[in-house]
């Protein structure tokens, strides 16, 4: 294959990219120049020149996709996407030139899209963002969806009262969109829309360990790094880089670890012009590495809340259709489930799993029960109930054996509230 037909391949993909994120776009136009892919978001122009070649891009490219933006409408704008990034000369000369027309894009960028970390819209208006707002036609991933230090930190121990006497409130936010605790040995890690806090109970100490924002759900502390799950896609987060693990997965989606430290997807399906069954998948160990195949799972769609390894065979998973225990083979290449059990379970809303040991496993439920189902024999049974007078979110098992739940509060006369209390079970 001729490079020239490689690149009008990789024209084509960057298209159909476009299109599965629902935008209208065009490969390999000819007219003053050709054009490698056209689109428009939000009554926006944009014309693309996309390299995946070995050298980094040097000036010359880019000033060459300028003349061509120059040749079209006023207001048509340029992005340049280079699969092997650019040479320090060429990102100076760009920053240190005229008005901006050109913004530039790496591998990176594309990978989050592909991943679906980031859609297409979300991705343009912060790259025109950081162009309008700050000059800069070229900003990392990192940066583009950092918190910029605007992140709220949580109050912990604040002098409240416990609650029902067996759970003492040890931590609050005052956003409503934290959605998830889990735990990094005896300390917590708490996802707000802000980024991700790191949180020790004993000392009060609060950092801010993954300052990007729009992470859902809990996210792990892995020898490599943070797990993190975005939209449908998830990446590992260490030393303020992150690196795509995969995704583009239907639903809702959610980050698991095995028991081996395995990095895991969960989705609960979806039911709209396609239907997709409820999977969970394996993330490669190597970093792009081929994607491993999901195992679809016999639950009902778009209805588990939450799911747990217990073992390297066995995932829980819950949602208000109730708690259904499956037998998988331990084969990450394998797609087979082999069996799956029923738990009697009356509780509605199950959101939270938290697994202290191989024998005890804890369910939080929207009527602010926390459940114990125990494992050798699968019985099932109330621990404590909380008066929070809100709902369930997550729950986590610290390291020294504590529980922590996290929910919102809506307090008559106040202001609806994040918390954390630390459970007496």
């Amino acid at each position: 294959m001729t490079s020239q037909a490689r690149g009008q391949l990789f024209n084509r993909f960057v298209a159909d990219l476009l299109h599965a994120d629902g935008i209208e776009a065009h490969s390999n136009l000819r007219g003053s120049g050709e054009i490698d892919v056209a689109f428009s978001v939000n009554n926006q122009r944009f014309v693309i020149e996309a390299k995946w070649e070995k050298p980094p891009v040097s000036t010359d490219a880019i000033a060459k996709l300028e003349k061509r933006v120059r040749q079209r409408l006023t207001g048509t704008l340029g992005i340049f996407l280079s699969m092997s990034g650019y040479t320090t000369a060429a990102l100076d000369d760009l920053r240190q030139g005229g008005r901006t027309e050109v913004l530039l894009l790496d591998r990176h960028h594309l990978e989050w899209l592909l991943a679906g970390l980031t859609s297409a819209d979300e991705l343009m208006g912060r790259l025109l963002d950081q162009a309008s707002y700050f000059g800069d036609p070229y900003a990392t991933i990192e940066r583009l969806f950092a918190t910029n230090g605007r992140a709220e930190p949580p109050r912990v121990r604040p002098a409240e009262p416990p609650i029902d006497g067996h759970a003492p409130i040890i931590l609050t936010h005052s956003s409503l969109n934290s959605s998830g605790i889990s735990a990094d040995g005896d300390a917590l890690l708490l996802t707000t829309t802000d980024g991700v806090w790191r949180v020790e109970p004993a000392t009060s100490k609060v950092e801010l360990v993954v300052p990007i924002a729009g992470i859902s759900n809990p996210v792990w502390r892995t020898a490599e790094g943070y797990l993190i799950v975005r939209r449908e896609g998830a990446a590992l987060y260490q030393e303020g880089l992150s690196v795509v693990l995969g995704g583009g997965i239907q639903g809702a989606v959610r980050a698991i670890l095995g028991v081996d430290g395995s990095r895991w997807l969960f989705s609960n399906g979806s039911d709209g012009l396609r239907r997709h069954e409820p999977l969970v998948q394996c993330l490669p160990a190597e970093l792009r590495a081929p994607a491993l195949p999901p195992r679809q799972l016999d639950y009902p769609v778009m209805s588990a809340m939450n799911a747990q390894w217990l073992s390297d065979t066995q995932l829980l998973v819950v949602g208000n259709p109730g708690a259904w225990l499956y037998e998988l083979v331990p084969d990450v290449t394998s797609t087979e489930v082999r069996a799956v059990q029923r738990l009697r379970f009356d509780q509605a809303n199950p959101m939270g799993i938290a697994v202290r040991d191989s024998q005890e496993v804890f369910v939080a439920a929207g009527e602010m029960e926390v459940v114990r189902i125990d494992t050798s024999d699968l019985s099932i049974r109330v621990v404590q109930h909380v008066a929070l007078g809100g709902s369930v979110s997550s729950l986590a098992a610290t390291s020294d054996g504590f529980l922590y739940l996290l929910a919102y509060r809506m307090a008559s006369g106040q202001e609806p509230q994040c918390l954390v209390v630390q459970l007496g079970v």
